[in-house]
């Protein structure tokens, strides 16, 4: 196992979350439900600047979209998605994070690193899969022998870019 899959176990191979600071973040990037149910292409690029150039030289190629949609529906305030979401969106952050897919995961750990040093990012961290205890999810012999599943048994939930 690399050094970067033991500093990132859990993490999504190539996965960032990044919020940026208030008033920086641009309005081309589409929302990740307007990519998955609308068609909306994801974008490529963020900002044109530094941002940009540490992504591709730590992780390659790269895809960008917001987290989160503006609670305002388009039925409303017919504008484009990111000018609908409103001051307590944009304070609390909701309005500026985003989720970054790179080819490369192996430069993940440097890039975290590099990104947290700029200006404009407030928050950044790897995207990690939730683990969580289900008795709905249990191998099928147990069931065919009607024998209770193990507490502890995991199901990995991970939503796609």
């Amino acid at each position: 196992m690399s050094a970067a899959r033991r500093l990132l176990s859990d993490a999504v191979r190539g996965g960032l979350l990044i919020t940026l600071k208030l008033g920086e973040m641009p309005t081309h990037i589409p929302g990740w439900r307007a990519c998955t149910r609308y068609g909306t292409p994801v974008a490529d690029r963020i900002d044109g600047g530094v941002l940009d150039r540490l992504l591709r030289h730590h992780g390659g190629a790269m895809r960008a979209v917001r987290l989160h949609s503006a609670r305002t529906p388009r039925r409303d305030r017919d504008v484009v998605g990111a000018y609908r979401f409103d001051d307590i969106e944009q304070i609390s952050g909701v309005a500026r994070v985003l989720r970054v897919r790179v080819r490369e995961a192996e430069g993940v750990p440097p890039l975290l690193q590099a990104l947290a040093e700029l200006p404009v990012v407030e928050r950044v961290a790897p995207v990690t899969v939730c683990h969580t205890p289900s008795p709905f999810f249990f191998p099928l012999q147990a069931a065919a022998n009607f024998i209770t599943p193990h507490p502890f048994l995991q199901i990995s939930l991970l939503l796609p870019l």
